[in-house]
C-alpha cells in the first residue's frame, strides 16, 4: 500500500501532484532544489503538506513508498541516482494523475504543433457537447484539474519530458505531431525510431497510435484538413478516421456522433 509519497519539484506539475496526493489521503513531502514560490508555500502550509526548498534531503526521501518526479529533473541527477539505488518506484505526474481518472484520454505529443492540435481537438469535443477537460503541458497540470473532479474526456498536451517515468499510463488515443531535431537531444527520444514508439509511453495501444503528417486548409471548401499516418504506414484524413471509429463503435460512441459534424464546421479564422 502506498502511504508516503515524495514529490520532487514544486512547479506546476509538482504542486498539482502534491495537492492531489494530499486530497487522496497520502502523507506528502515536497522537495525542491530551488526556491518555492511564496504562494505555493502558503498553500502547502494551509494543507499541512511538509516541504523543503533549495535542497533534496535524502534522509527524508528514502522512507517514501513512491516518488513523483517533476519533468524538469534530469534522470542522471544525483538525487535520482540515490533513489534508484534503493529501488523506490519513480513515476511521472501524468502517470500519478491518470490513476485517479476514469476519463477517455486523448494525448498529443511531438516537437511542434502540440498546442494547436490539442486546442483544436478540445474545441471540437467541447462544441459537440462533451464533458471535456484540457490539461498537461497547456494550462493546469493533469493532477491540478482533477482536484475539482474528473471529466468524461481529457485532451492532454504532453511534452517529451513529461513522458519520462511513464510505466502503465495508456491513453485511449495517442497523437504524435512530429519529431524533429529540437527533441532529438532528449533522452526519451534519442536513438528511438517511430517503429519503437507505439510500444512505449504514450503508445501502449498500437492501434490508436497516430502520427500527424500535415495540417492545412482545403482550397476548395476552406476547412481545416489534418492528414495522419499510423504505425503500419496507413493513413489518410483524420476526419475520415474519426468517422470510421464512430461507425466501428457506433453502439458505444453513438453520443459522440456530432464530433465529425463539428470538425467539418470548424473553419479557419
Amino acid at each position: 500500500m502506498i502511504k508516503n509519497i515524495t514529490i520532487l519539484g514544486a512547479g506546476e506539475s509538482g504542486f498539482g501532484a502534491a495537492m492531489l496526493a494530499n486530497q487522496k489521503g497520502h502523507n506528502v513531502f515536497v522537495s525542491d532544489n530551488s526556491n518555492i514560490r511564496k504562494d505555493i508555500k502558503s498553500i502547502f502550509l494551509e494543507n499541512s503538506i511538509r516541504f523543503e526548498e533549495n535542497k533534496h534531503t535524502f534522509n527524508e526521501i528514502e522512507f517514501s513508498d513512491l516518488i513523483i518526479k517533476s519533468p524538469g529533473i534530469p534522470n542522471n541527477s544525483e538525487i535520482i541516482s540515490k533513489i534508484k539505488s534503493i529501488d523506490i518506484p519513480i513515476i511521472s505526474e501524468i502517470e500519478f494523475a491518470s490513476s485517479y481518472s476514469n476519463s477517455f484520454k486523448i494525448c498529443i505529443t511531438g516537437t511542434n504543433g502540440k498546442t494547436t492540435t490539442t486546442k483544436l481537438i478540445h474545441h471540437i469535443l467541447h462544441k459537440s457537447g462533451i464533458d471535456v477537460g484540457l490539461a498537461g503541458n497547456i494550462g493546469d497540470s493533469f493532477s491540478k484539474t482533477l482536484l475539482s473532479g474528473d471529466k468524461e474526456v481529457y485532451v492532454l498536451e504532453i511534452s517529451s519530458f513529461q513522458l519520462d517515468d511513464i510505466k502503465k499510463f495508456k491513453p485511449n488515443i495517442s497523437v504524435i505531431t512530429n519529431i524533429i531535431e529540437d527533441s532529438a537531444n532528449h533522452e526519451y527520444i534519442l536513438g528511438r525510431g517511430y517503429s519503437e514508439l507505439p510500444i512505449t509511453g504514450l503508445w501502449n495501444d498500437e492501434r490508436h497510435s497516430i502520427i500527424i503528417d500535415k495540417i492545412y486548409i482545403d482550397d476548395q471548401d476552406q476547412h481545416w484538413v489534418i492528414d495522419y499516418k499510423t504505425s503500419t504506414h496507413e493513413g489518410g484524413r483524420l476526419s475520415d478516421f474519426v468517422t470510421s471509429e464512430i461507425e466501428r463503435y457506433s453502439d458505444q460512441l453513438n453520443k459522440y456522433a456530432k464530433i465529425y459534424e463539428n470538425f467539418s464546421e470548424c473553419k479557419p479564422k
